[in-house]
């Protein structure tokens, strides 16, 4: 069952149709969706495994797209080796290594992630795997609970139960609770018990092969080191990407020397207080720099321009300039004489030659595309010149049963009904006599036997060589098809064309 099947047949039970008591449902269902794959037995309905890619430097790892972790996994070794799950205290109490880890402990966890701490301080790039629970989807429209679907009628009774506590009817809510716990221990069972599993009590866990497939995406970590100093060589090569990040707000590198800044060196530059220096920019977009004896950036005002009647800064086609001043008319526009001038737009400025740029189209207004000289095309809904395509195709279905089937809708039109199996054609002309699909003319046509019959109405035949025997009709007032095997077990297929 999907989560909408789901909550429907809660709200079949409870003859709950509102939006608002559908959208309480879901809420129920999600809440103990959420609730049973995260309780104890049920966890292997939730388990991923993801991996994560150590930060040169950084001792913390962090896994994206799990809520729990269960053990964490090195795989860059044959067989993969698992790392042994420490508390913090005895990773800061031990000296952080330089290699490959060999301890971890759990350092945070997030809404949707896991952060390690491991006991070395990577020196260069490795991945790790760390299997556990992932993050309990929200359900929604088709979406599937991740347990099997016999089972997924708990949710349905774990909602009936909420419903019944609120509508204050206990006897039924305790029912419903009692059918909830019951599917929900059986589904435990079902999980947990198989036929080969090797368990006993007091038995103590071996070290696992590592036989787990990888997943999820790269790990990141936002937390430090302890402090080291590095004293090799570390060439970065990112190309084209940025060889590190520094996160916002960070301090300033006391004594880093760099050669180039954004590409230029330092003769690129004016130095604070020299004669070039430009004022410091006051990170306001509205400001300019004027010409003042000591510039400085300031608003422009309209006092600064001359916006009075005077055309002689007008624009002309000798150089740019003010627009005219507006004549307050809408239907004049400005156009490009030698002295630009507001006037009404004829259809002799428009310039109708072959070009494409400007037709019509599906997704906008435009000219109708060049006639092609052919009276047998028309211009479609597509915009394009075309000849009319016969017959059109109705409907075509396939079928191998006796039920009586409404193939579509042929009301006041004239077609062509073709009955086929695999080794026999069936051809049935119809013409409309009548309006809403009532008083067809029939003319049936049998290639295997040279058969014609003509009938109004419903009318039943056998064909030649399969021995399916049919009945054909119309739905009185809908002008449907339909199509019944009334005789023989041959699959046939329906296919219906109109003009």
């Amino acid at each position: 069952m999907n989560f909408t099947e789901i909550v429907n047949a809660a709200a079949g039970r409870l003859d709950i149709t509102s939006a608002e008591g559908l959208a309480r449902i879901g809420t129920h269902v999600n809440a103990y969706y959420k609730r049973l794959t995260s309780s104890l037995g049920l966890q292997p309905s939730r388990r991923v495994v993801v991996q994560a890619t150590a930060t040169l430097g950084v001792q913390t790892l962090t896994f994206t797209g799990i809520t729990k972790v269960h053990h964490v996994e090195d795989r860059s070794v044959s067989p993969a080796r698992l790392l042994a799950e420490v508390s913090n205290e005895e990773i800061a109490d031990q000296a952080a290594g330089t290699s490959q880890p060999t301890k971890y402990a759990i350092y945070t966890v997030a809404a949707g992630s896991v952060t390690i701490k491991m006991n070395v301080v990577p020196q260069s790039a490795f991945d790790l795997y760390a299997e556990g629970l992932n993050r309990a989807a929200t359900l929604a429209g088709t979406d599937e609970p991740s347990f099997p679907e016999d089972f997924h009628d708990l949710l349905v009774s774990a909602a009936v139960y909420e419903e019944r506590l609120k509508q204050e009817k206990t006897q039924l809510a305790q029912l419903a609770k009692a059918e909830y716990e019951d599917r929900a221990g059986d589904l435990r069972l079902f999980i947990a018990k198989t036929a080969q599993q090797d368990i006993f009590q007091g038995k103590r866990p071996g070290s696992p092969t590592g036989n787990i497939t990888s997943g999820g995406g790269g790990g990141s970590s936002t937390n430090g080191a302890q402090s080291y100093t590095q004293t090799g060589l570390i060439t970065f090569d990112r190309d084209p990407s940025a060889p590190f990040a520094v996160s916002s707000g960070s301090a300033k590198v006391t004594n880093l020397d760099a050669d180039l800044l954004d590409g230029l060196n330092s003769t690129a530059f004016a130095q604070v207080g020299s004669v070039n220096a430009v004022p410091t920019s006051p990170s306001d977009a509205t400001k300019f720099l004027n010409g003042a004896t000591t510039p400085a950036f300031a608003q422009v005002k309209d006092s600064d321009l001359s916006t009075s009647d005077v055309a002689t800064n007008n624009v002309s086609s000798t150089k740019h300039g003010f627009a005219p001043k507006s004549p307050a008319s809408a239907t004049q526009f400005l156009n490009g004489a030698a002295t630009p001038a507001y006037a009404a737009v004829k259809d002799s400025d428009l310039s109708t030659s072959d070009i494409t740029t400007n037709d019509v189209s599906t997704s906008k207004h435009g000219f109708v595309p060049k006639a092609p000289n052919d009276a047998q095309k028309f211009l479609r809904g597509d915009a394009i010149w075309a000849a009319p395509q016969l017959p059109v195709l109705i409907a075509t279905a396939a079928f191998n049963d006796g039920s009586n089937h409404v193939i579509g809708a042929i009301n006041n039109r004239w077609g062509l009904a073709v009955i086929t199996t695999a080794s026999n054609s069936s051809f049935i002309p119809f013409f409309a006599n009548g309006g809403a699909g009532v008083a067809y003319r029939w003319t049936y046509l049998d290639l295997d036997t040279a058969w014609v019959f003509s009938s109004n109405g419903t009318f039943s035949f056998q064909d030649g060589s399969s021995a399916n025997t049919y009945t054909v009709g119309f739905i009185g007032g809908s002008g449907n098809l339909e199509v019944q095997r009334t005789a023989g077990t041959t699959a046939y297929t329906v296919t219906v064309y109109g003009f």
